[in-house]
């Protein structure tokens, strides 16, 4: 039922690593196998009185489809879905490829992380309009007006929170889902194809009144190997809406 990913991303959490000729050369020597090049862009801090601009460094490859960003007090880890035909592979390979990742960054600059986030972003396959308008009143209870004029865009928002065991330590984790209904544009050498889709995006972390350093590599790892285990069968039941099953 799921057409495509649009994108992965997992975030850690940690001491900013700072834009010097030092940390450059550094991760520059972590990731000579990967085949990235360095990026400086600027990056909106909104948490002062006015958003300011930070330059902030990124790694990625030649497609623009593998991306590691430095950005201040965190690091994301991206796959990103560049053209209609291309593919970003599955998650359990984008995980290990990410978790590998991080392991270089929080070793070679002695970091823990605080808080730990994984967000996915899928397009379902494309259905008939009657379908879709099954799929709404499926999972809302609309008033008699959108009841008699369903919606051509909608949006559905859940957030749960849950505790989790993650190595030896119990945490407390956001489970966010949002499923909507929206007009996806593809443009393929110039020729446009529009259609109505469902889309299905998650972000999964851990709770951010704790800021405490607390998450090593280690943690990180069951962690995400936990979170995943959930982020499927959830994503599994949405499957289920869907295809009317």
């Amino acid at each position: 039922m799921i057409d495509f990913y649009l994108n992965y991303r997992m975030t850690a959490f940690i001491e900013t690593i700072e834009i010097s000729n030092a940390n450059v050369s550094k991760l520059m020597g972590l990731f000579l196998d990967e085949n990235l090049l360095p990026n400086v862009y600027n990056e909106t801090i909104i948490n002062s009185p006015s958003p300011i601009q930070s330059p902030t460094l990124e790694l990625r490859n030649m497609q623009n489809s593998w991306i590691l960003k430095f950005g201040t007090g965190r690091v994301d880890i991206l796959r990103i879905k560049q053209s209609s035909t291309s593919d970003i592979g599955n998650i359990e390979d984008f995980v290990a490829w990410a978790n590998n990742c991080l392991e270089k960054v929080l070793c070679g600059f002695d970091r823990k992380a605080n808080r730990i986030a994984f967000a996915t972003n899928c397009v379902m396959k494309e259905l008939s309009s009657d379908k879709l308008d099954c799929i709404y009143k499926k999972i809302v209870n609309p008033i008699s007006f959108y009841s008699q004029n369903i919606p051509f865009e909608w949006s559905i928002r859940n957030v749960s929170k849950k505790d989790l065991a993650i190595l030896d330590q119990k945490e407390s984790v956001n489970f966010s889902s949002i499923l909507s209904l929206a007009e996806i544009v593809v443009n393929e050498n110039g020729n446009i194809d529009k259609s109505q889709r469902v889309i299905l995006d998650f972000d999964i972390n851990s709770i951010p009144e704790n800021t405490a350093l607390r998450f090593s590599i280690g943690h990180i790892k069951s962690f995400i190997s936990t979170i995943l285990d959930y982020h499927n069968s959830i994503t599994d039941e949405y499957i289920k809406i869907v295809s009317h099953e």
